[in-house]
């Protein structure tokens, strides 16, 4: 070995927490993702659909150093009868994780 690093772009664990912290909060970090959430059985058959969101919040604005990700699931549901009446969802919300500089989980989010 002639002391050359081989992979000169490398960076630091601190520099690489940074980046995966800038990332998160710039293209993930927005708001709620909403969708429905949809549960097979072992062939792959539908046995169930609801209307869900992954909500993701930075919980100091945006030069927040923690983020929160919460899951709201629509458990039920009542229609109304008339026309002055207004729908209602019942929605259950599960916190998932919280996440900050240097503590990302298991998630990535860009690598050299």
């Amino acid at each position: 070995a002639d002391g050359t690093d081989p992979n000169p772009d490398r960076l630091s664990p601190a520099e690489d927490a940074a980046l995966q912290w800038d990332l998160f909060k710039k293209h993930h970090a927005l708001g709620s993702w909403r969708g429905t959430w949809m549960t097979y059985d072992y062939i792959g058959d539908v046995l169930d659909s609801t209307v869900a969101s992954v909500d993701l919040h930075l919980d100091d604005g945006d030069d927040g150093t923690s983020c929160t990700q919460i899951h709201k699931i629509v458990t039920g549901s009542v229609k109304a009868d008339c026309e002055t009446c207004f729908d209602s969802d019942d929605v259950q919300s599960m916190p998932v994780a919280q996440y900050q500089l240097g503590n990302m989980g298991r998630n990535r989010l860009a690598s050299v």
